[in-house]
């Protein structure tokens, strides 16, 4: 079994979509701007770089996640999300150190790791 084009795809329109509500006003965005900047009505201007970043960021993660999943031989949900979750403990301890070198706060990294873990 070879990884297909459109898996990719599918799993990064996935990913992208599913940070795009993770992140909404309606879910996580009031707490991560609560810890953040002590505000949970902050309201952040666009910023190009960031969305660029975002999808570039996602563009180099998600192929690497569905090549894992293509090794490990996941046939079936439960392999995938097996897989996803050790993925996701993975990439949180690559994020860890974020926490220091930025100086945000412990909760924004939980946020963010709960995502990965998500989605």
């Amino acid at each position: 079994r070879t990884m297909k084009f459109w898996e990719v795809l599918l799993a990064l329109a996935v990913h992208v979509i599913t940070g795009a509500v993770y992140y909404s006003p309606l879910m996580m965005a009031p707490l991560f701007f609560k810890l953040q900047f002590g505000d949970r009505n902050y309201k952040p201007e666009p910023e190009v770089g960031a969305f660029v970043a975002t999808i570039l960021g996602a563009a180099l993660y998600v192929p690497v996640f569905v090549f894992f999943l293509d090794v490990g031989k996941a046939n079936n949900v439960l392999d995938a999300l097996m897989w996803a979750a050790t993925f996701s403990i993975f990439d949180a301890g690559l994020n860890a150190a974020h926490v220091w070198f930025e100086k945000r706060p412990v909760g924004i990294f939980f946020i963010h790791a709960a995502y990965h873990a998500l989605s």
